[in-house]
């Protein structure tokens, strides 16, 4: 494990390759900007190169828990990393669903994204900001039946909707991403300026 970790560094110090078990485009754009916005901001330039892997069987729904949703995220991500013969990759699964809470005796339901990222040196998890959905898509009219919550991939799912469009998919892929960097690399790098080699 000691000379993985060291391949690791010493790679990084050139390039990172990053694999995402997903088809989904705007994941795999989410998760490029989330690691370029990461790598800029520790002043670093390798080259960057995203590429889309062989995921596992589409989730039947959407609307999952947040433990069923990062359960799978890691399950892929742990996955892929086992799976590929380059063991200096960053190896990330996917996810979006639901979290429910109960504030003052009624269930608010937000809609997350996130983004578990499995490495030499560890796996970590990260989540976009929640978004609420509005409690009236989410209870059972009387009158109309139940109001499905608006907002299709093609117009940004349902954070293009919930936003009004000013905000994406893409984006809160890409804040996921920025988070899980932040987890798994915190100790070990620190943004600051200049040059300044990965440790070995």
């Amino acid at each position: 494990m000691a000379s993985n970790r060291k391949e690791f560094w010493s790679r990084l110090q050139h390039s990172a390759e990053v694999l995402v078990a997903s088809r989904d485009a705007e994941q795999l754009l989410g998760v490029r900007d989330g690691f370029r916005r990461y790598l800029d901001g520790l002043g670093r330039d390798p080259a960057l190169a995203v590429r889309q892997a062989p995921a596992g069987p589409e989730p039947s729904s959407a609307w999952t828990h947040v433990e069923t949703t990062l359960t799978a995220a890691r399950r892929e991500a742990e996955r892929l990393r086992a799976a590929t013969e380059d063991r200096a990759a960053f190896c990330v699964g996917t996810g979006e669903g639901l979290e429910s809470l109960e504030i003052d005796g009624s269930s608010h339901d937000f809609v997350l994204c996130w983004v578990v990222i499995a490495t030499d040196i560890g796996t970590a998890a990260g989540g976009s900001g929640p978004i609420e959905i509005p409690e009236r898509f989410t209870q059972t009219l009387d009158v109309d039946g139940p109001v499905k919550v608006p907002g299709t991939r093609r117009r940004g799912g349902i954070i293009g909707s919930l936003t009004g469009g000013l905000a994406s998919r893409r984006e809160a892929f890409s804040l996921a991403s920025f988070h899980a960097l932040c987890s798994l690399f915190y100790g070990l790098v620190e943004p600051q300026r200049g040059p300044r080699r990965w440790p070995v």
